[in-house]
């Protein structure tokens, strides 16, 4: 069966490849605690570019105004 390596799929401890020769594949535990800490920051940031903008049009900016500010 061919790998998913795109998507939500592509962060599984089942797709860990070891690249370096001697290296050792941490714990599927330790793993998969890395993998929450990484979509909790992704999450994190989303809901903070999403509350920046928030407070931003409440001061008045325009949607232009604040895509010319934070390019998004």
């Amino acid at each position: 069966m061919e790998k998913n390596w795109t998507g939500s799929h592509r962060m599984s401890y089942e797709n860990i490849i070891i690249i370096k020769e001697g290296a050792t594949i941490p714990s599927e535990t330790d793993i998969n605690t890395k993998i929450a800490e990484l979509k909790q920051a992704e999450t994190k940031q989303t809901t903070d570019e999403t509350s920046g903008k928030t407070k931003l049009k409440n001061l008045g900016l325009t949607d232009d105004e604040i895509k010319a500010l934070i390019g998004k």
